[in-house]
C-alpha cells in the first residue's frame, strides 16, 4: 500500500460577514456596484431584507433594478408588505418615474393583502407631487 501524501496546506479562510452585517452596508452605500454585489452576497430571503435591499436601490436611483426586484419578491415566495411597497414606490419616485410609482401603489391597493399604512400614503402622495397629479393626491 503508498502512503498518503499530506494534504497541502490551506489558507486560512475569511469568515463570511453575516446577513446583519451585510444589511448594515446596503443602508450606507449608494454605490450601484457596491449594492449589486452585497445583494448577491445576502441573497434575500425575507421581507425585511428585500425591503432593505429595494430601498438600496432606489437611494442609488436605480428605479428599475428596484422594481424588478420587488417583482422578484412574490416569485421567491415573500410576499410584499407595506414597507417593500413604499419602497419602490419611493425608488420610483426618485428616478422620476411618478406614473410608475402610481401604478404599483394603485396594484398593491387593489390587490388587498395588507393594509396600507402612512408611510406607504407618503410615498405615494411624493410621487404624485413630483408628476405634478396633486389631484390624484386627494
Amino acid at each position: 500500500s503508498q502512503p498518503v501524501a499530506p494534504l497541502p496546506a490551506s489558507q486560512p479562510v475569511a469568515p463570511l460577514p453575516s446577513r446583519s452585517a451585510l444589511c448594515g452596508a446596503l443602508k450606507q452605500t449608494r454605490n450601484r456596484q457596491s449594492i449589486a454585489r452585497l445583494i448577491a452576497e445576502l441573497e434575500p430571503q425575507s421581507q425585511k431584507e428585500y425591503t432593505m435591499c429595494i430601498a438600496a436601490w432606489g437611494r442609488a436611483g436605480d428605479w428599475r433594478r428596484a422594481v424588478g426586484l420587488f417583482d422578484t419578491m412574490s416569485d421567491a415566495g415573500v410576499e410584499p408588505n407595506p414597507f417593500s411597497v413604499s419602497a419602490v414606490v419611493s425608488a420610483c419616485e426618485k428616478g422620476g418615474q411618478p406614473a410608475r410609482a402610481l401604478e404599483i401603489f394603485e396594484q398593491a391597493r387593489a390587490g388587498d393583502r395588507f393594509e396600507s399604512n402612512v408611510v406607504v400614503f407618503n410615498a405615494a402622495l411624493a410621487a404624485c407631487s413630483r408628476g405634478g397629479e396633486w389631484r390624484r393626491a386627494l
